[in-house]
């Protein structure tokens, strides 16, 4: 049985930049931005919680060796949010995070609504009507192999038979972790009060029988924290958290698998220049080595549910005990530990991205992986 107030929420008060407190639950990549963006309202007294001892948190989905960062959406509205967005990647409080690659679509271009919007929107966009334009699109070190080398028939590049795309210039790839750590370290440098080790039990009400406003929360550890707003920003933990929001009426929790390969700095070479490549036909994407010559692969499905009983639901909410159910929850390295579990992805679906990978980089897809992870 679940609850639903017929009471009509209270009419609070406004937020005062110089008194109102804040409290943030999560300190990944978007409570510090929302806590970063209301310091730069003037928003004096924040404080953020975070239930992983370490931060970055290393099972967030923004602790990550890299993001890619483009402006390739269907929706003009993501395709503006996503140019602004690289414009700020540019900004010198980033310390050269950015990456600007490229981002080469394939698997379809010529009717594809992503490529009238960047048009639009005035992104260096070429059509890649054929395989040899796509081909071209990459740097000259996939192209002209070493003359010792050509007997060992390095297959470097994709022929891309069949396939048309578009590049966008304006895009790249992002260092994920450090540009979190940057963004930490920023908003405590302004003031806000950040504790690692405080997993949110429950939602506090300002009346007893919940009719009222959230006004704090209840740590596990029995800490409890009082505020004038209270922002969610726990990811894709969020529904399991919180199981008497029903937020998972709303909403589902899935696990995306990520693949990377161990590059030697000679391999890295000739790929460093490469733009990230999307596939839209399968949801395949690769990016370019980093720094540590680490590929990193992925498939952008449906994904992998979770499904647990959490145990918030000890949270009892307006009086009315929760009927406990199954939530999907993520499945991480601090979740499931032993022997790295937490870091497995199903073997199909590592099947699937090698099949992927070998349309783009032929040779790369018959080394071994390195690591894998579910994001």
């Amino acid at each position: 049985m679940s609850f639903q107030s017929t009471i009509p929420p209270p009419v609070l008060p406004p937020l005062d930049p110089a008194t109102s407190r804040i409290l943030i639950v999560g300190a990944g990549v978007f409570g510090l931005s929302t806590a970063y963006h209301l310091q730069e309202d003037g928003f004096k007294d924040i404080t953020i919680l975070d239930k992983a001892d370490e931060l970055p948190a290393l099972d967030a989905a923004s602790t990550d060796i890299n993001k890619v960062v483009r402006s390739i959406y269907a929706d003009s509205f993501y395709t503006r949010l996503a140019r602004d967005a690289i414009a700020r990647w540019k900004e010198p409080m980033w310390e050269g995070c950015y990456y600007e690659s490229g981002v080469l679509l394939i698997g379809r271009a010529l009717t594809d609504k992503s490529y009238e919007n960047d048009f639009a929107e005035g992104a260096r966009v070429t059509l890649l009507p054929n395989a040899e334009k796509i081909r071209s699109a990459f740097p000259d070190s996939l192209h002209r192999i070493p003359e010792h080398e050509r007997p060992l028939q390095h297959r470097l590049l994709g022929d891309f038979s069949n396939y048309t795309g578009y590049i966008n210039l304006d895009g790249g790839w992002v260092e994920a972790t450090r540009s979190v750590k940057i963004l930490l370290g920023i908003v405590i440098a302004r003031g806000a009060k950040v504790e690692s080790g405080k997993e949110v039990l429950t939602l506090l009400n300002s009346n007893a029988d919940g009719s009222g406003y959230t006004c704090g929360v209840m740590c596990v550890d029995g800490s409890m924290y009082s505020a004038d707003q209270v922002i969610l920003a726990a990811g894709s933990w969020t529904a399991s958290s919180f199981p008497g929001l029903e937020l998972d009426q709303r909403c589902l929790a899935s696990g995306q698998s990520l693949a990377f390969l161990q590059l030697t700095p000679e391999e890295s070479e000739r790929y460093r220049k490469s733009p990230v490549v999307m596939d839209f036909r399968t949801g395949f994407y690769v990016l370019p080595p980093n720094k540590d010559n680490v590929i990193k692969t992925g498939l952008h499905a449906a994904g992998h549910t979770h499904m647990v009983t959490p145990s918030a639901f000890r949270f009892s909410f307006a009086n009315a005990t929760v009927v406990p159910r199954k939530i999907s929850t993520p499945r991480t390295v601090l979740s499931h530990p032993e022997g790295s579990d937490g870091l497995r992805v199903p073997r199909s679906v590592l099947r699937v991205i090698r099949d992927c990978l070998r349309v783009v980089y032929p040779d790369l897809a018959e080394k071994p992986w390195a690591g894998t992870r579910m994001c």
